[in-house]
């Protein structure tokens, strides 16, 4: 358990948090300062003491918690209880050998596969300067980031398909998909309705085999018989998500602040709001 817990100090100003209800900006502040919340921004949530300790019910914690994960605040799985903050590893850099070390073994002890699939892939600026490739020869894959001026968010250029897969998929099942896209008959325009079908399915259900999914979706694709079903509300949500982070990079050119102590984010909060965090945060060492 962590002694002390740093916070970014423009954490309520950001805009997917300004945007929250009250309820939900107490929650994502709380579990920036939580003391069960490792050094590798996840922890096992401890449903009801956490929920006791910021005075919500435990059914409105994971409703909350819910909400937050629809905004890409957290991620959560339900199967281990661990939860992961999104943007951590913006602020937490682990620039020497010892804390790349600590960092390592911490995600080692992640028990989901998915925690610890998303918690790599964030950390991964930390451990090395460059990235695999994971690029064939007829596609390009990225993720979404922030960018200076709007684009669509799928172009093609040069006779390439940019495709945009989630965090949840590995690098290994993004080459394997990659091929299975290349081979399959099917027109490259849908590909990406394609692969927004494999996520929408894999959030109502587990999906033992991506890839495989994947290939009976593009078949149907290839003849003519594939029909957007889980995949609409997947590409309506990335174009929404696109616009929040648009929104975030414009926000922290402006107000990129630094890392200070939970006590000194708390002075700059309002008067009742700080005594309020204070009294229900006060296991939490502060320095």
């Amino acid at each position: 358990m962590r002694e002390s817990s740093l916070v970014p100090t423009n954490l309520l100003n950001w805009p997917r948090v300004a945007r929250r209800l009250p309820e939900e900006k107490l929650l994502i502040l709380a579990l920036w300062s939580a003391p069960w919340m490792s050094c590798a921004g996840y922890g096992e949530l401890p449903l009801c003491p956490f929920a006791a300790s910021i005075g919500i019910s435990p059914e409105s914690t994971e409703t909350g918690i819910s909400n937050l994960e629809q905004a890409g605040l957290v991620f959560f799985d339900a199967h281990t209880v661990e939860l992961a903050l999104d943007g951590w590893f913006r602020f937490h850099r682990f620039k020497t050998p010892q804390s790349k070390k600590i960092l390592e073994r911490e995600i080692e002890k992640i028990h989901s596969s998915i925690i610890k699939r998303i918690v790599s892939e964030k950390s991964s600026g930390c451990f090395s300067t460059t990235t695999p490739s994971a690029i064939s020869n007829s596609i390009t894959t990225t993720e979404i980031k922030p960018k200076k001026s709007a684009k669509p968010m799928r172009q093609q250029v040069e006779g390439e398909i940019e495709l945009f897969f989630p965090s949840v998929i590995s690098q290994s099942e993004r080459e394997s998909i990659n091929a299975v896209l290349v081979g399959s008959g099917a027109d490259p325009v849908q590909w990406q309705a394609i692969l927004d079908e494999l996520v929408g399915a894999m959030v109502h259900r587990q999906i033992s085999n991506p890839v495989g999914y994947l290939r009976g979706v593009a078949e149907r694709a290839a003849n003519g018989t594939f029909i957007p079903e889980r995949g609409i509300a997947v590409a309506k949500e990335r174009m929404k998500v696109a616009e929040v982070i648009n929104d975030d990079a414009l926000f922290e050119e402006r107000f990129f602040g630094k890392l200070l102590p939970l006590d000194i984010v708390l002075e700059r909060l309002p008067a009742a709001t700080s005594a309020f965090m204070s009294n229900r945060l006060g296991g939490v060492s502060q320095k």
